[in-house]
């Protein structure tokens, strides 16, 4: 009877180790507690056939215990490695949810969700390494909001956020999906174009326009709104704080012209642009 008893104790803790050992092992987990048992069952049975001194004297009773003992304890095991596995699996979905969750928080405008500073000088210096490669040019426009401060004293800072909104889910329904669109800062936004052609201003003039003509809608207020534009490229500046520098310079200046324009130098932006540039 003790000999019988140290055979199950055997049993179970080999179970259990095995289970512990091999639950690090990709799936499937459950094939290892399933299997394992009738296989350390028969391992003993084996062994007692081999030691006959050590049989109670009813084996065949016995050898049907120890089967029921093995689906018993296959099920135990199978039930908590299910169990388990479950849980890791969800766990490391949510993980999983929360580092992407995390990334975009990151990368991204918490109030117009276009992709924030960080995210677009990442793309600034991935194109800035094409150029330099393959002397592929691209551009960089500023756009602010034209008098954006008094739309904020006026009607509040919540007209102001819609406003900011509604601007950049309509420019992301007019450019097009290889142009990069971020939030500058304050009222401030940038556009990143992987060229550097007459396009580019045709372009930020439709955007222009579009603003221009859409009435802003807040609460019971209508607004007109408009926005200036500065524009540059990569053909006249090698570094892209030279770009985003000249930018700033024409869209202020197009602030002191009169506001509600796209400005630039016409020369960068014309298709021998590349030829009478030195």
């Amino acid at each position: 009877m003790k000999a019988s008893a140290g055979i199950e104790y055997f049993t179970l803790g080999s179970i259990a180790l095995l289970f512990l050992f091999t639950y690090n092992i990709r799936h499937p987990k459950w094939f290892y507690p399933v299997f394992a048992t009738p296989g350390l069952v028969l391992t003993i049975l084996i062994s007692l056939h081999k030691t006959p001194e050590m049989l109670p004297s009813d084996p065949k009773l016995y050898f049907y215990h120890k089967i029921y003992t093995a689906f018993i304890i296959s099920f135990v095991f199978f039930y908590i490695s299910f169990k388990l596995e479950k849980e890791i699996s969800e766990a490391r979905e949510k993980t999983k949810n929360n580092e992407k969750q995390l990334i975009y928080i990151a990368n991204h405008d918490p109030l117009t969700g276009l992709i924030n500073r960080r995210r677009i000088w990442e793309h600034f210096q991935i194109y800035k390494d094409r150029k330099d490669l393959y002397n592929s040019d691209y551009s960089i426009a500023i756009f602010d909001i034209d008098d954006f401060k008094k739309i904020n004293d006026q009607h509040g800072h919540d007209c102001g956020d819609t406003v900011l909104q509604i601007i950049s889910t309509l420019i992301k329904t007019i450019i097009q999906k290889n142009i990069k669109f971020a939030r500058w800062g304050g009222e401030e936004f940038i556009l990143l174009f992987p060229y550097a052609n007459p396009q580019v201003i045709e372009i930020l003039e439709n955007i222009r326009i579009a603003i221009e003509n859409h009435v802003f809608e807040y609460k019971d207020t209508k607004l007109s709104i408009t926005i200036s534009f500065g524009a540059a490229n990569s053909k006249k500046y090698d570094s892209i704080n030279a770009i985003i520098m000249e930018a700033d310079r024409f869209l202020y200046k197009g602030k002191k012209q009169g506001k509600n324009q796209v400005v630039y130098d016409p020369l960068c932006f014309s298709s021998e642009a590349l030829l009478q540039i030195v």
